[in-house]
C-alpha cells in the first residue's frame, strides 16, 4: 500500500493559532478556543444553509449538487448518487492577488 506525501506547506489548526497568538500577544490556549469556535460556527452556519461573507477574505456557501448517475470504474457498477449540498469557498480578490505574489516568488 502506497502512502500519502504529506504536503510539505501545510498548516494545521494548532499551528494556525499558535501563529496568531504570537502576532496578537494572547494565549495560545484562548486563540485555540477561539480559532476552534470561529471553525464550529461557519460549520454550523453552513449547515444552516446560510452564506458566511468575511470581507477581504472570502465567501462560504453552501451549493446544490443534483442528484446524477456515478459509475464506479474498478466493477463498472452505476449508483445514483442523491442530491446533496457541498460547502464552497470563493476567495476574496486580495486574497487571490496575495497567494499568486507569494507562489510567484517560490
Amino acid at each position: 500500500m502506497k502512502r500519502k506525501k504529506r504536503h510539505p506547506m501545510k498548516v494545521t489548526r494548532i499551528e494556525l493559532a499558535n501563529r496568531v497568538a504570537k502576532t496578537v500577544g494572547f494565549t495560545q490556549k484562548d486563540v485555540k478556543r477561539v480559532v476552534d469556535a470561529v471553525f464550529d460556527t461557519i460549520t454550523e452556519m453552513l449547515a444552516e444553509g446560510k452564506r458566511i461573507e468575511i470581507r477581504r477574505f472570502g465567501t462560504f456557501k453552501p451549493v446544490k449538487r443534483l442528484a446524477q448517475m456515478r459509475r464506479n470504474p474498478k466493477t463498472d457498477e452505476r449508483k445514483m448518487c442523491p442530491e446533496h449540498y457541498v460547502p464552497v469557498f470563493k476567495p476574496a480578490r486580495r486574497v487571490k492577488d496575495k497567494v499568486k505574489a507569494g507562489r510567484d516568488e517560490i
